[in-house]
């Protein structure tokens, strides 16, 4: 199996931006190969405040035939803003995990990535290939 990520912050989490050198975004990854046998990774963050923006993102994901990873946020405050994603996605014969957002006081999905369209510009199809090297 792919590896789990659990983030416990006392004040806030904060994922943010993108490569000015490779286009690709900034985030937090876990993901399964092609010819790999294991589930994917799941993605935990606990918090009061998380903000995810400017093209960064919270990425599980398979490319074989076992199940994605999940991504579950466990906070008082979820700010997705300009561009930020969660995403879950298989590319393969597995499933995609689920996105689970836990919110005590609200969730706020709010704006694009401004920088997109110019960062596909100069870097082409690197932009779409969010893996766990371009974080």
């Amino acid at each position: 199996d792919a590896g789990n990520i659990e983030i416990n912050a006392k004040n806030s989490v904060s994922v943010k931006g993108t490569d000015s050198s490779s286009g690709s975004s900034s985030g937090l990854f876990t993901s399964t190969d092609f010819n790999s046998t294991g589930n994917g990774g799941d993605l935990t963050v606990n918090t009061p405040l998380f903000h995810v923006s400017d093209g960064a993102v919270l990425d599980a994901r398979t490319a074989n035939n076992r199940n994605g990873g999940n991504i579950t946020l466990n906070v008082g405050q979820a700010e997705i803003l300009n561009g930020g994603q969660l995403v879950a996605i298989s590319s393969g014969a597995g499933n995609a995990g689920k996105i689970t957002v836990n919110a005590t006081n609200q969730v706020i999905v709010d704006g694009s990535d401004r920088t997109r369209n110019d960062r596909v510009a100069k870097f082409g199809t690197a932009v779409d290939s969010i893996d766990a090297s371009s974080g």
